[in-house]
């Protein structure tokens, strides 16, 4: 007798005279982080139904890992990108400690709320790279059907 069977490409284990589906887990290592955390009560709260959808199709671990890597990935950029139009240098550092502690602090609390309005409480993806040529921090906002480009200067 078969332990196994396979329906409408879906597995069931048999269990005793019993039929069980056979649920894998994704193996996902990444943790989902700050962002992530953040963006699955957002969308707990604002968009339940993508919530469950991500919930059953067993991708909300994976697609909150991903938010958050850009999310991260985005901060880091707008950070550096303010440190460097702002002349936040070692230099500053070195010089005036509390200064450079201000500037800094300033940028963190700027650079965070971009990054919170722009990917975590939004209901668009955004992707964010940095320019070859250019220092320019480059978000793009992912669609159904096109692709929307914000630049921050």
């Amino acid at each position: 007798m078969e332990n196994k069977k396979s329906i409408n490409n879906m597995d069931y284990l048999l269990v005793g005279d019993y039929y069980i589906s056979d649920l894998k887990l994704p193996n996902e290592e990444r943790p989902i982080g700050k962002y992530g955390r953040m963006y699955r009560e957002y969308l707990k709260d604002h968009n339940p139904m993508r919530f469950n959808d991500l919930v059953l199709d067993w991708q909300l671990w994976v697609y909150l890992a991903d938010l958050n890597e850009q999310a991260q990935e985005c901060f880091s950029l707008i950070v550096e990108q303010m440190k460097a139009s702002e002349g936040v240098t070692e230099e500053l550092k070195a010089g005036d400690q509390m200064a450079w502690i201000r500037a800094m602090n300033s940028i963190h609390n700027r650079a965070e709320e971009i990054v919170l309005e722009k990917i975590v409480y939004r209901k668009r993806h955004f992707l964010c790279r940095q320019k070859e040529q250019k220092s320019i921090l480059e978000c793009v906002g992912i669609f159904a059907d096109d692709v929307i480009y914000y630049v921050i200067d």
